[in-house]
């Protein structure tokens, strides 16, 4: 059946989707369906109304149809698109990311600005409330004067001479010469203009820039300046953008991203153009020769401490390149010199986080330079290795004692044991790990998520040498096609899930009691277990535990049962008796005396167990256990290592401390964790005690991973209807299941 028999036959409907598909993928004429239907300019008019009224960028891949024959300049655009959106009275939010970062650099309107604005025209009142038009008089007239970079294209403006002549008589002889130069020449190096005179006359309106990208070029991603946190639009462009941010690294060059992404080169050139136009990324290029000599030739001596500025801001992250004659500098703009290294690239060491750390390093008030830092991690997605120092530095500003208490002293205590963690991993030559350079690169989890499983598997496979995720990894936040090699954290999906917890008791044979409860049922009483219990602890499928009163739990867990599975587990009877007298006003999350034992584990590791209490010092690790305590730590350590086959991995297994003074197991994180320094070092410490990262250990932790993978498989599908297999889309249980303290069965 074709597109138009689904579309009922209609050819105007067929028409309208072809344009609307076309626009919004925001493809050119040439490839485009469209130029079967309509003309060239008439496609590109549509185009830039459509991207208008959705919010979307300014084209600039088609300036040369835009500007040149529509007469369409980014700021006129963005003008129209701010007075639209104000008199209708939207919202700021309603702007997309990049959208709103491009509007704060040519027009200086960002959110404080925006409100400003809208308060000035609502107070007009009875004009403003008849009259919305007066919002456009209280918008810049004119671009702000933004930052060029001496290797982008200036082009003249075509517009009539009437218009031009009435310009011209507002310029100095200094801005009438630049227009002659790039009208002469069409195409100009923005260095080859005083710098002065070209942001003169851009502001007029008599130019426009390219950012030139070639299929050779490396890039750099700085830290993040200036980006608008909004939203992120349904946006294939934009979707690209931060597909780009996340996957690109100064060592890869445009073509191979390419490759990487399994894209057409010409998109890719054109999202990092965009990129680079709005400074969140940099090119890396060759500096000219001599820069000390005036040459004008090469460029205005008005660009020299621009020049200079740019590249102490490229070459300190890698070794600077010279160009040696004027004339390879004007290869910037037909093709790139600016590959720098030959041979294949060395992999790195992969630190993999998730949203959560990127937020507590935001919110933590640890320090200005650290939130750039943490806006970077999350809407990037990435930190490389060339701007590790940068990063490291703003976490020694960091207090090794936190203040504050509660969620503040936790932000601070994953700073300081973030800050341990890279530098043991970065350039440790313990390792041996030939095939690394010994750089480590952060990535975010939900940022490698978003893309396809083949994308997701190159960059892997291309980028490190191993991948170490923080522990834990939020449950759904990291999908991987399979349990691939040189993974440290959850090899599978379903690791995160109440599946895991279930299977972890079953291989102890100890742990709390649990009740897997199938979705969509109703309850109508409490097990007689929990009906024991002041709170029990309730978790959603792929959601954090909470703890809730028995006296509200049937409601709460029926509601709960309508959108997903839920897994109820009895808390302590001895802790959850400390807060009998006063239920309404304890806490949602109760502490508990709860510890967590790393691992490689080895008989009588150590006397003292890392506890998750907060302490305010490392004396008070010091948890005194019995010998017999002592004892069941060790069995059950000892069983984990073995049913799950853990002698090669690390990470560590949370237990708690019943009433009866008895220790079970609630679940187990694998990579490192970052809740306390002293914990990330006992981990560290072990992953070189065991030499983990050599070639014997690496391939041996792969093989145990998909043994325990396959195990694990095997035991929830025992737990799943006859009539049912386990796969990706239906993990979710069939059947009520127990753990009793011994096994699971049936309820």
């Amino acid at each position: 059946m074709s597109v138009k028999d689904t579309l009922g036959k209609s050819q105007q409907v067929y028409q309208d989707a072809v344009r609307t598909f076309s626009m919004s993928r925001q493809l050119s004429y040439e490839v485009s369906p469209t130029r079967f239907i309509m003309k060239k300019d008439e496609y590109y008019t549509e185009m830039v109304e459509y991207l208008k009224n959705e919010l979307r960028m300014f084209p600039y891949q088609f300036a040369d149809t835009v500007v040149n024959k529509l007469n369409v300049l980014p700021f006129v655009y963005y003008t129209d698109m701010m007075f639209n959106i104000m008199k209708n009275e939207k919202s700021y939010d309603t702007l997309p990311n990049f959208t709103a970062a491009d509007i704060n650099i040519l027009m200086g309107i960002g959110r404080n600005q925006y409100i400003d604005i809208m308060n000035k025209a609502r107070s007009q009142k009875w004009t403003w409330r008849f009259n919305k038009s007066i919002v456009k008089t209280m918008l810049p007239q004119e671009p702000l004067e933004i930052e060029v970079q001496y290797w982008w294209i200036i082009e003249i403006v075509p517009m009539p001479q009437q218009e031009f002549l009435k310009i011209y008589q507002t310029m100095t002889e200094d801005e009438a010469l630049a227009v002659s130069i790039v009208k002469s020449e069409g195409k100009v190096l923005a260095c080859r203009i005083p710098y002065d005179s070209l942001i003169s006359i851009y502001r007029k309106g008599l130019v426009h820039i390219h950012v030139p990208i070639n299929d050779s070029d490396q890039i750099i991603l700085p830290p993040l300046k200036n980006f608008i946190m909004n939203r992120t639009p349904n946006d294939h462009f934009e979707k690209l953008l931060y597909d780009i941010l996340v996957s690109i690294d100064e060592r890869t060059t445009v073509s191979e991203l390419a490759n990487i992404l399994d894209l057409d080169v010409e998109s890719i050139k054109n999202a990092v153009s965009v990129c680079c136009r709005l400074g969140f990324a940099k090119k890396k290029m060759p500096k000219p020769h001599n820069l000390n000599d005036t040459s004008e030739d090469q460029y205005h001596n008005t660009w020299q401490d621009r020049i200079n500025k740019y590249h102490d801001s490229t070459t300190n992250r890698s070794q600077s390149v010279i160009l040696n004659s004027p004339s390879q500098i004007e290869s910037a703009f037909d093709t790139s010199t600016t590959s720098t290294t030959g041979g294949a690239k060395s992999k790195r060491i992969g630190f993999m986080f998730d949203s959560s750390l990127a937020a507590y390093l935001m919110m933590g008030n640890l320090g200005e330079g650290l939130k750039n830092h943490a806006v970077t991690l999350f809407e990037v997605g990435k930190m490389s290795d060339e701007s590790m120092d940068d990063f490291l530095y703003e976490l020694d500003q960091v207090k090794s004692t936190g203040e504050g208490e509660g969620e503040a002293r936790r932000y601070y205590r994953h700073a300081i044991a973030l800050r341990y963690t890279l530098r043991f991993l970065r350039r440790n030559e313990r390792f041996r790990l030939t095939s690394s350079d010994g750089g480590v690169d952060m990535v975010r989890s939900e940022s490698l998520n978003n893309l396809d499983n083949a994308t997701k598997m190159r960059i892997l496979e291309t980028n490190y040498a191993v991948m170490i995720a923080m522990a834990p990894l939020a449950a759904g936040t990291l999908t991987l096609p399979s349990c691939i090699p040189r993974f440290y954290g959850p090899p599978i999906p379903h690791v995160s899930s109440p599946w895991f917890k279930m299977y972890l008791y079953d291989c102890c044979g100890a742990g709390p009691f649990s009740m897997l409860l199938v979705k969509g049922q109703r309850i109508r009483k409490l097990h007689p277990l929990l009906r024991e219990c002041d709170r029990v602890m309730l978790a959603g499928w792929e959601q954090e535990p909470n703890h809730v009163n028995t006296r509200v739990l049937l409601q709460v867990l029926n509601e709960n049962l309508q959108t997903s599975p839920n897994l109820v587990q009895v808390c302590d009877p001895v802790n959850t008796a400390n807060h009998a007298e006063d239920h309404d006003d304890a806490p949602n999350n109760v502490q508990q005396d709860t510890f967590d034992v790393c691992f490689p584990y080895e008989r009588n590791y150590t006397p003292t167990i890392s506890v998750i209490n907060d302490p305010d010092d490392q004396d008070e690790y010091d948890h005194k256990f019995t010998e017999e305590q002592l004892d069941q730590i060790d069995t059950i350590m000892t069983r984990v290592t073995e049913r799950l086959h853990l002698e090669s991995s690390f990470g560590c297994v949370r237990m708690m401390r019943a009433g009866d003074g008895k220790i079970k197991p609630i679940e187990l994180f694998f990579g490192i964790p970052l809740s306390h320094k002293y914990l990330s070092q006992r981990v560290c410490d072990g992953i070189v005690k065991n030499d983990l990262f050599s070639v014997d250990n690496l391939e041996k932790h792969t093989m145990n991973m998909r043994l325990m993978c396959k195990e694990f498989l095997s035991f929830v599908d025992a737990q799943l209807d006859s009539k049912l297999r386990f796969d990706e889309d239906n993990v979710y249980p069939t059947r009520n299941i127990v753990f009793n303290g011994e096994s699971t069965h049936f309820l």
